[in-house]
């Protein structure tokens, strides 16, 4: 169990430039992995291609769009419905373009769901897909003046866009159990510049223009969703493709333990025939604009889903900092990152600053897919394989119990038994760093995890 261990944490060990590196567990090996952060490091990110079991058939539907239209900031009052293009601008007057899918009823469970368009010109900042949470608009009458202001989350995005090229931006984890994939209904979905601004673009300072352009449906190569379900799914007693989350009541002093296992759910695979992409990040943001961070955020925007490991916004995670440069480059990210906080420089998680971006109190609003407490740990399960956020911090702060974490981290292993477990955490306890000793706090953790 512990070489296991070692050689998965290995893949996770710091690098002053950052990195990218991939490796594969297979679910039919019963195997506990152990996952620490690197310390005062900016722009790490590991990924892991973790296989889950085969499934049963599944069954891919493709559905057009059924309206679409852009509305201008600099033509507020003109109607765009009957063009054969798409807009999508920054600024400094926008223009936003509005899609409408309608998918007939059906029983269905998604297992992957992905906003096909074609791009007709270059654009070296990307979009990002919201809900709109308003079908009360007509493609040949939406205006800027009369568009929906009920623009909900961000369900995805797209990095630097080429012309006269498909682009495929995946937003399964937020559809997940929305009602319209499910039995049926009307899809209301925005096309706008991504808040991921200058990812993979040599232009932290924002000097390009942020512009795309699309075909619409009035043309041969209209947007589409393609959704891939499981018609007839396998019911099992372990994992959930969405996330079944465990995190036990806010106490004042000490984590409290939950020992209630969680229930049966249907199982669904992660999209890429059994693979599951999973990222690993932390120490990732600067005080300011960075390439380095931005082309790091691009990398882990490929991942399924996201863990993160812990000071996410230097020097000490204030608010101002957080919606200045963090929402900027990893905003779009956050609602499929799983967080645990570091006791350095996310040190406003005290004051509420941190706690509060991560829960939703940002400029931009996005949240991250579990609520933040503090020192206090969560799990869940994707794709075979369950997650272990631990708060290491407990350790180095006043008010919190070590030994409570570890006895909910036991509790938590008996209710959810499955063989591929992973556990993350701040502070790495193998590194082969030389600016920081091993963390020795954590080894009760550790023994849980590998006995």
């Amino acid at each position: 169990m512990l070489s296991n261990a070692r050689r998965l944490f290995a893949q996770l060990r710091s690098s002053r430039t950052g990195g990218f590196l991939i490796g594969e567990a297979p679910t039919t090996q019963r195997r506990r992995a152990l996952v620490g952060a690197a310390v005062c490091v900016l722009a790490t990110v590991a990924i892991a291609q973790l296989l889950a079991p085969s499934v049963t058939r599944s069954a891919t539907q493709t559905f057009t769009v059924t309206a679409d239209s852009f509305v201008s900031e600099g033509n507020p009052d003109v109607a765009h419905g009957d063009l054969q293009y798409l807009k999508v601008d920054g600024g400094p007057q926008r223009d936003t373009t509005y899609l409408r899918v309608d998918i007939p009823a059906a029983h269905r469970v998604l297992k992957k769901a992905t906003l096909h368009v074609f791009s007709i010109q270059d654009d070296p900042w990307g979009v990002a897909v919201r809900f709109v949470n308003d079908d009360n608009w007509r493609e040949s009458a939406i205006t800027f003046d009369n568009a929906p202001e009920h623009v909900g989350r961000v369900l995805g995005h797209a990095g630097p866009i080429s012309a006269n090229e498909w682009v495929d931006i995946d937003i399964t984890d937020e559809l997940m159990h929305n009602p319209a994939i499910a039995n049926g209904g009307s899809l209301e979905l925005s096309l706008a510049t991504s808040l991921f601004a200058s990812v993979g673009a040599p232009d932290p300072d924002h000097t390009q223009e942020a512009a795309g352009r699309f075909a619409s449906r009035e043309t041969t190569t209209p947007p589409a969703l393609v959704i891939e379900t499981e018609p007839d799914p396998t019911v099992a007693t372990t994992t959930s493709s969405e996330p079944t989350t465990t995190v036990p009541r806010a106490t004042t002093t000490a984590p409290a333990v939950t020992t209630t296992a969680p229930r049966a759910t249907t199982t669904v695979l992660p999209p890429g025939g059994g693979v599951m992409h999973v990222a690993a990040v932390g120490d990732i943001q600067p005080p300011s604009s960075s390439a380095n961070s931005s082309g790091t955020a691009a990398l882990a925007a490929r991942a399924d889903f996201i863990l993160g490991l812990g000071d996410y916004q230097y020097q000490d995670g204030s608010m101002s900092d957080y919606n200045a440069y963090f929402d900027r480059s990893w905003g779009p990210l956050v609602p499929k990152m799983y967080p645990v906080l570091a006791p350095t420089h996310d040190q406003n998680w005290q004051a509420g600053d941190t706690l509060n971006y991560w829960n939703g109190g940002g400029a931009s609003g996005v949240h991250a897919p579990v609520r933040l407490q503090p020192l206090t740990p969560y799990s869940f399960t994707r794709g075979g394989w369950h997650f272990v956020a631990l708060p290491d911090a407990c350790y180095r702060v006043s008010g919190c119990d070590g030994n409570a974490v570890t006895t909910w981290l036991a509790n938590d292993l008996s209710a959810n038994p499955t063989p591929c477990t992973v556990a993350y955490f701040h502070q790495a306890y193998f590194t082969s760093a030389a600016e920081h000793d091993p963390f020795q706090a954590v080894a009760p953790w550790v023994k849980v995890l590998v006995d």
